[in-house]
């Protein structure tokens, strides 16, 4: 049996706090994950404050502003401007149409609903709709993005079905009730477990030996061993 609790106490002391994990206005939340594209997490966060700055971060202010401008920032989020401004545009709109330009309207509703609701909003499914209610500390849910879904594949929690979706849903039954009512633990674990994904144990080529979990890896025990590049306090 994997400890989480046991790994993301070791990934948080690897890589400290997120700085992400502050958003917790749901529309906010869209916002972010539609200001960019295939862009590491500086040059997302660098979009999302730009439009901070020159737009506002509210369904009014987002309907009401020009093209240009809504480009413009998504342009430093990487390709696709045109698209992703246009998207969040969609999504202000949405919120202003049916919910009275309140997005606390959705949090609102029972959860099946609710769900259906958010899934609604552009580029969001359901590990985004899982990110949006644990960051607004709306539900105690294990969000995971694709880079922590395969930290934890590799770690045995769970093994990888055909479909994203399908190990989606086999990792969070796995997890169990890893986390219930925490929101500050699982806020950290999605943060920690995305971006050990992304620096360390990689799609291609994983950093196994630098990994400081890598005693508690399945499938590192399946691969061959070089030089021992061990860090102090390895799990």
């Amino acid at each position: 049996m994997i400890d989480l609790r046991r790994i993301v106490v070791r990934l948080s002391a690897a890589y400290g706090a997120d700085r992400d994990s502050e958003i917790r206005d749901p529309f906010a939340l869209v916002l972010y994950e539609n200001i960019a594209y295939l862009a590491t997490d500086d040059r997302r966060r660098a979009a999302f404050n730009a439009l901070r700055r020159s737009i506002g971060l509210t369904p009014r202010k987002i309907a009401a502003a020009s093209d240009a401008a809504l480009i413009a920032a998504a342009s430093q989020g990487g390709v696709y401007p045109e698209l992703r401004a246009a998207r969040m545009r969609e999504a202000a709109r949405l919120v202003l149409d049916e919910f009275g330009g309140d997005v606390a309207k959705i949090l609102r509703e029972e959860p099946k609903r609710r769900r259906q609701l958010l899934k609604r909003f552009p580029a969001i499914g359901d590990p985004g709709v899982d990110k949006i209610l644990l960051l607004s500390r709306t539900q105690p849910v294990l969000a995971l993005d694709s880079n922590g879904l395969r930290v934890l594949t590799r770690l045995g929690v769970a093994q990888e079905k055909k479909s994203y979706a399908a190990t989606y849903r086999a990792v969070q039954e796995a997890a169990g009730e890893f986390g219930a009512r925490d929101f500050d633990l699982l806020i950290t674990a999605n943060a920690v477990l995305a971006r050990h994904g992304r620096e360390i144990c990689k799609r291609t080529a994983p950093l196994c030996e630098l990994c400081v979990i890598n005693r508690s890896c399945a499938y590192y025990r399946t691969i061959p061993k070089g030089p021992t590049l061990r860090r102090p306090g390895q799990t």
